[in-house]
């Protein structure tokens, strides 16, 4: 409740303050209204529901805030619902006083080298910033300092000290620099002092015209491994109307997350991409889980975007699931 109170409050600012734009507007829009159609399992057969998502945001010189909302319209249990879930609220706040500083909630900042291109998501590690409290510094021209104070709600709560009086604060520490646009390197610790230690060293470089690689190499929890010690890998590359994608996250004892993406422009309205992803462990390398996502794009101009598709999981033990995730997108 406190959640979604916060959050409301927030739109409630945006919205209000927007009254008062003028000229170009310091605010951008997007609605997506979708559904998976249909989830098909060996087991069963089921309605996933609707869902329609918001997201607005509010961009000045001083002033950076976003909200992003989705309702649902499902069947939990057979029974028709409306309902919002925790887990897809997200906002952010922050605040510049003067030229270079800047003080942050809720603020993810990420190193580039940390991201992946498939997933369109970056390593956990690379996040400089934290869904608590972050003050970053960009005073010195193409580099970004942050230190950050990680907390949520009550149960999120970020203690200073544990059950048994010792330390416990988690924090965040990093810094990337950006050269041009050819390359930049950034390292993160997260944790210091406390034995869920996380560091995180990232480099990203673009070494000629349309093709971009990002790697690094982290300590801690991964996404998709096991953890410990691993290494992330990702590139992009794009050619005419042709673009394509490569992940890698690895450990270097028992796991892997492996992905590709192809994405052809038809038309100027229309496009194809098929992506897919593979998750194993290395002593059981054929064992492991396939996702495959094959989709088509119309772009409607100034009626937005309708995306249609498929996501088809399966392993060696034979096919998990099936959906038809369709949506439209309408942004300004």
């Amino acid at each position: 409740m406190k959640k979604l109170l916060s959050v409301v409050t927030l739109a409630a600012v945006l919205a209000g303050t927007a009254v008062f734009a003028e000229d170009e507007s310091p605010f951008s829009f997007s609605n997506e209204l979708g559904t998976d159609v249909v989830e098909i399992t060996p087991d069963s057969t089921s309605f996933p529901g609707i869902y329609d998502e918001m997201y607005v945001e509010l961009e000045t010189e001083k002033v950076s805030a976003s909200v992003t909302a989705r309702v649902y319209f499902g069947l939990p249990d057979d029974r028709g619902a409306l309902y919002y879930s925790a887990d897809d609220f997200d906002w952010s706040l922050a605040f510049r006083p003067v030229s270079g500083l800047e003080l942050s909630l809720h603020n993810g900042i990420y190193i580039p080298g940390s991201y992946f291109v498939v997933e369109d998501d970056n390593e956990g590690l690379g996040n400089i910033g934290s869904d608590g409290f972050t003050v970053a510094f960009t005073g010195v021209p193409s580099l970004t300092l942050a230190a950050s104070l990680p907390f949520g709600f009550e149960s999120d709560a970020n203690y200073f000290l544990d059950a048994d009086n010792k330390y416990a604060l988690s924090t965040v520490v990093g810094a990337f620099y950006e050269f041009e646009e050819l390359f930049t390197v950034g390292a993160s610790v997260v944790d210091l002092g406390l034995d869920s230690l996380g560091i995180g060293v990232y480099g990203s470089v673009t070494p000629i015209e349309g093709l971009a690689v990002y790697a690094g190499y982290s300590h801690g929890e991964g996404f998709w491994v096991s953890g410990g010690d691993f290494v992330n890998l990702s590139a992009s590359y794009e050619v005419g109307n042709l673009s394509f994608g490569a992940d890698l996250e690895a450990d270097f004892a028992e796991s892997m997350h492996a992905g590709i993406s192809v994405g052809v422009g038809i038309t100027e309205v229309v496009s194809v991409s098929v992506a897919s992803t593979y998750d194993t462990a290395y002593d059981a390398f054929a064992e492991g889980e396939v996702w495959l996502n094959p989709a088509v794009g119309f772009n409607l101009g100034d009626m937005g975007e309708i995306s249609v598709g498929s996501e088809i999981t399966f392993s060696s033990e034979g096919f998990g699931s099936i959906i038809f995730p369709v949506a439209w997108t309408y942004s300004f």
